[in-house]
């Protein structure tokens, strides 16, 4: 048994030496744009928002440098769960090691996941919500905008609302919000909201003339929209219910809805954490209480469509503004920022909790 735990160790010693060089030197012939930027990501966690932080400087027309680092490598090379976001940062063209000339240098000490930290006076950057990572890994594009065309003046939502999940937000002693499941189950009892079994079932909806109803797909119970297929589905609604994640408020679907202009219907201490927050009437259907969300979804069916169409184009605008990978990446080239944080979930927590022992 001693010899035999010997060899594995000495094996995995040999495999992951011979991954490590050889992608180091695979990535030394990969051309370099004109711009560099070093990332120092080694305090860091490998996370989905950590993979999107990379892409979106290579969206951006960077190369991107990262340590020379056989342990960052090792937990790179990682494939379950949320590790498998920090193995497509090895399917990239990244290089490993320091440029020798970088326009940009992101360190090691500027990088932080203590995402809810409430410092005032630094010169400091929260990266935003982004969405799900296959939308850039995979490069699907957002939808050509057209103010022309009409859309349903519905409301929808599509994603995982298990409870045995989607109720812990509630229980949080950070986060006075309701649970993704709370909000849901209350829909789902109201007139307005309309029950769609399947993908041809929500197709014919988006074609049909019944309108003013709220969609929720249960993507655990019912079925899920292919994600390249997922935006041009969203361009057709005027609005989007977001709904908080597992942990913390902020999710990825609510980038998605904002990139194609849809108006999120979002609880005040969501909008809260967006920077600029977003506004009531101007890019958002801001509620505090279920009591309020079911008024202020009654009357938006009665909205002027010119109210509608200025709250979509604002909604777009924020997008391009603060939250595309464009915008992300302007703000640090064009600031030295002290600290930049990256979202980490249950790690942020973690430093959240620290804070408020």
């Amino acid at each position: 048994m001693f010899l035999y735990k010997i060899r594995n160790k000495i094996r995995k010693a040999i495999i992951e030496n011979f991954q490590y060089y050889w992608n180091f030197l695979k990535s030394q012939s990969i051309k370099s744009k004109k711009k560099s930027v070093f990332i120092d990501v080694r305090d860091i966690t490998l996370n989905r928002y950590l993979y999107n932080f990379i892409k979106f400087f290579q969206l951006n027309e960077y190369t991107v440098y990262l340590p020379k680092d056989k342990k960052m490598f090792c937990i790179l090379s990682k494939n379950k769960g949320e590790f498998r976001f920090g193995s497509w940062i090895l399917e990239e063209k990244i290089k490993f090691g320091k440029p020798k000339v970088s326009n940009l240098v992101i360190t090691r000490t500027q990088l932080s996941n203590d995402y809810f930290v409430l410092t005032k006076g630094l010169n400091q950057f929260h990266v935003p919500m982004s969405e799900y990572p296959a939308f850039y890994f995979y490069g699907v594009e957002i939808p050509i905008m057209d103010m022309n065309n009409r859309r349903k003046n519905s409301v929808f939502m599509s994603g995982n609302m298990d409870a045995t999940y989607y109720n812990e937000i509630s229980k949080s002693r950070f986060f006075e919000i309701l649970s993704r499941r709370d909000i849901a189950e209350f829909i789902m009892k109201q007139p307005y909201y309309l029950d769609v079994d399947s993908l041809d079932d929500l197709n014919n909806y988006i074609n049909a003339d019944i309108d003013f109803k709220v969609i929720l797909i249960d993507t655990k119970e019912k079925f899920r929209i292919p994600f390249s297929d997922l935006k041009t589905t969203l361009i057709h609604f005027n609005f989007y219910l977001a709904l908080p994640g597992i942990l913390i408020p902020q999710s990825h679907n609510l980038i998605e809805a904002m990139s194609v202009g849809c108006i999120p219907v979002i609880h005040n201490n969501y909008a809260a954490l967006l920077t600029p927050v977003l506004k009531h009437m101007e890019n958002a259907i801001v509620y505090c209480n279920l009591k309020e969300l079911d008024a202020q979804l009654l009357g938006l069916f009665d909205l002027d469509e010119h109210i509608i169409d200025s709250m979509q184009q604002n909604v777009y605008e924020y997008y391009q503004n603060y939250l595309s990978p464009k915008s992300i990446v302007n703000k640090i080239e064009h600031n030295d920022f002290s600290k930049i944080y990256i979202q980490a979930e249950g790690k942020s927590l973690e430093f959240l909790n620290g804070n408020f022992s």
